[in-house]
């Protein structure tokens, strides 16, 4: 940790100046956080107002930067070194607060470099190229997406056949898993403090053990004749007394947040070059460098080079929605070939209807019919769902009933019900109750017995009311020794 003159121990704090009794709680909480039950996030949130506290008491100080340098120097290094994701937010939010000159982003930079080995940052700032040993990458089979079989392995050998009740390692991104994998994005949690998380609290017991895939080996051609592999940035974390930087987080999720730390600077300090070149070494470090990357290049009109770089991410990143759609466009202006398999690889990976759509318009009727047909044993032998969803796309409603028909899902009845119910009102209504009469008598409970209310609901105007009630008295007299069924449906109106 980096001495400044102010006591960590909270039991000499007082009496000292506000910052120190804020840093002192900080730091007193982080030795203990691993010792106490934080499911609740409450010592988290205690955390990051330590910390922002903290940082503000110094801002309101009004500094020059000289005097600010002790304090940038110590959040730098807990940044670092600190043993929790989320605390090492607060203490990045923190040096952003206190860092507002060029000085002190210059001094932030400086500090930053000191305890990171591996990111050339004095080639960077210098606007030096990289070595050609530096330029290579390197992609492990476990983040390789082979979906489009664009990268092979030339003595690739037969795998053995895919099973449904075993996950594979290929089968997870490569790279550690943020909540939002999880959540998407759809709530904030601050950070996940209910322990170790383990595969079956997102699969159950649906998978019977996990498999690695045999190694394969992802080649990129470069100018030369001679190939040479795509490497991962490779940059280490430098301890500090505070921190467990050896830890699996430290060396994988908090590379990630230093090299964003690393970009929030040079965009502060409007250092464009060496913001491309840092980008340049870091892409393939994540997703989002990479897109972030290919998007400041095709803003800069050099779609050759990003097209380079979202291949390369294609073929790094399991899941490569994102960087297909940007290299659609530079593939229009250039080689319609790969501007057609690009769209067509987002449809069958993703079910992108836009990609759909676009494809048809730039083919031919001949040309389009063979790929329709190909989207059709795909989704047959896949995913039968996907192949309801083509036919009435297509507005194909015939196929669409004859496929419910053929693999009758009750959720996929009801949400097909608008578009292919007319076609065959009545025999849709069949369907619908020789799916339902099962999952009525399947559980209990009102909110069941809700569920079972609005799928009346879809059903109601499919035949003449006589029929309905026939079938609605049916059920009531099914389930006539359970109170709140019977209840449910009255205040639903039957």
């Amino acid at each position: 940790m980096v001495e400044w003159g102010c006591p960590t121990n909270p039991r000499e704090a007082s009496g000292l100046d506000p910052e120190a009794v804020h840093r002192a709680i900080a730091e007193a909480i982080r030795e203990d956080l691993d010792r106490v039950d934080d499911s609740s996030g409450y010592y988290g949130r205690e955390l990051e107002r330590a910390i922002e506290s903290y940082a503000e008491t110094v801002a309101e100080q009004d500094l020059n930067h000289e005097r600010k340098r002790p304090y940038i120097q110590y959040l730098c290094a807990e940044f670092v070194g600190a043993d929790y994701g989320f605390a090492s937010d607060d203490y990045d939010d923190a040096l952003r607060t206190l860092c507002t000159t060029d000085a002190d982003l210059e001094y932030w930079l400086e500090q930053l470099d000191a305890h990171v080995s591996g990111v050339t940052l004095d080639a960077v700032l210098s606007r030096e190229l990289p070595s050609d040993t530096d330029d290579r990458r390197y992609v492990t089979v476990d983040s390789v997406d082979t979906s489009d079989g664009s990268a092979k392995n030339d003595d690739s050998t037969d795998h053995p056949e895919r099973t449904d009740d075993a996950l594979y390692v290929s089968d997870f991104t490569g790279e550690p898993l943020s909540t939002d994998d999880f959540t998407g994005g759809a709530i904030h949690v601050e950070h996940l403090a209910v322990g170790t998380l383990k595969l079956e609290y997102f699969v159950g017991d649906a998978f019977e053990e996990l498999r690695v895939d045999e190694p394969t080996t992802v080649e990129r051609h470069t100018a030369g004749d001679e190939p040479t592999t795509v490497e991962r940035h490779t940059a280490g974390v430098e301890p500090t007394e505070s921190g467990t930087t050896d830890t699996e987080i430290s060396s994988s999720l908090q590379k990630r947040r230093i090299f964003s730390t690393y970009v929030y600077i040079l965009e502060e300090l409007g250092h464009e070059d060496a913001l491309s070149q840092l980008y340049e070494e870091i892409y393939l470090e994540s997703k989002r460098f990479c897109k972030e990357y290919a998007r400041r290049l095709i803003d800069d009109s050099n779609d050759d080079r990003a097209i380079e770089v979202v291949e390369d991410g294609i073929r790094a990143f399991r899941s490569a929605r994102t960087l297909r759609w940007l290299a659609a466009d530079p593939y229009k202006d250039r080689d319609m070939d790969e501007y057609r398999a690009t769209l067509k690889q987002l449809f069958l990976d993703h079910t992108e209807w836009t990609a759909h759509d676009d494809l048809k318009s730039v083919c031919d009727d001949q040309e389009w019919q063979l790929i329709y047909e190909e989207f059709e044993r795909r989704f047959n032998r896949d995913d039968r769902k996907d192949l309801v969803a083509l036919y009435v796309h297509r507005d194909d409603l015939e196929k669409a009933f004859v496929e419910l028909k053929e693999n009758a899902d009750l959720s996929s009845v009801r949400q097909y019900r608008d578009p292919v119910a007319p076609t065959a009102p009545v025999e849709y209504f069949e369907l619908y109750r020789e799916l339902l009469v099962p999952f009525a008598a399947d559980n209990t409970g009102r909110r069941h017995y809700r569920d079972i209310a609005d799928h009346l609901e879809e059903m109601q105007e499919l035949v003449p009311e006589a029929r309905f009630e026939e079938f609605v008295d049916f059920l009531k007299d099914n389930h006539s020794n359970r109170p709140a069924f019977l209840d449910e449906l009255e205040k639903a109106g039957f």
